[in-house]
């Protein structure tokens, strides 16, 4: 089992890589709007405790 694997081996080896590869980006996508979608309520929240405290 050296370097020159069946090209069965070697495409199923890309396609992993690249479905791993997918799934990670979609992943961080989703995790950096979750994040982004927190601080603008955070954001927003802590904008409408301060104008009532001016009150």
């Amino acid at each position: 089992m050296g370097f020159p694997h069946c090209p069965i081996c070697v495409a199923l080896a890309f396609f992993t890589f690249c479905v791993i590869g997918t799934r990670t980006y979609m992943i961080f996508l989703l995790f950096r709007e979750s994040l982004d979608n927190r601080d603008e309520k955070e954001y927003s929240y802590r904008e409408f405790k301060y104008f009532l405290s001016l009150e």
